[in-house]
């Protein structure tokens, strides 16, 4: 798909393998988190996340479907002619991807992340609460492989940081403030800014 960085090359040396990635010019999505820089057009951003879900429908249509597990601000590339590239190291590996996020330098990854994505990763004594509060569909489907909607939901996330310029709040701690029965500490876009 010609939205998702491509591998032109690979080899072994030493015991260890490499892959040689397309050379992409550009900036990711993060660059308009500068204070210094104008937010994107509304516009703008919608094409480049209809080129994003483009790219993910392919993935997720394969005879295999691949859920690419790792949307997020600084995985989106525009290139110089304003396309997009979504990067995909360690697609759909989860060891990878819980491996990349417990040792990158940007602490907000599990920001993007939907509940069922983080669930692997939390304690059973937090499972077990969690799951207290919810019915027997909603515990099935958080314990289910991970599908198409996780990167839907990093998708939805991604938009909403990049055009309000807010971090959007951890789906964790999204369901704990609502199963406590608080409303939703997500701020709607439009409470954030008007236009």
């Amino acid at each position: 798909h010609e939205s998702l960085l491509s591998v032109q090359d690979y080899f072994s040396e030493i015991d260890r393998h490499y892959l040689v990635m397309e050379p992409v010019d550009g900036f990711d999505l993060t660059k308009f988190f500068n204070p210094n820089e104008n937010p994107p057009a509304a516009g703008d951003l919608l094409k480049w996340i209809d080129q994003v879900l483009s790219a993910l429908d392919y993935l997720h249509t394969l005879p295999e479907p691949i859920i690419h597990r790792d949307i997020r601000p600084a995985n989106i590339r525009l290139t110089s002619n304003f396309k997009v590239k979504l990067l995909t190291a360690g697609i759909g590996t989860s060891d990878v991807i819980m491996a990349n996020a417990a040792n990158s330098s940007d602490a907000a990854v599990l920001n993007y992340r939907p509940l069922e994505q983080l669930w692997g990763g939390l304690d059973p004594a937090s499972q077990k609460v969690i799951t207290n509060s919810y019915d027997d569909r909603s515990r099935r489907i958080l314990q289910q492989p991970l599908d198409a909607r996780s990167d839907i939901y990093s998708v939805g996330a991604t938009l909403y940081h990049v055009i309000t310029r807010v971090l959007p709040k951890d789906a964790l701690e999204r369901s704990i403030e609502i199963l406590d029965g608080n409303s939703d500490p997500l701020v709607a876009p439009f409470e954030l800014d008007s236009s």
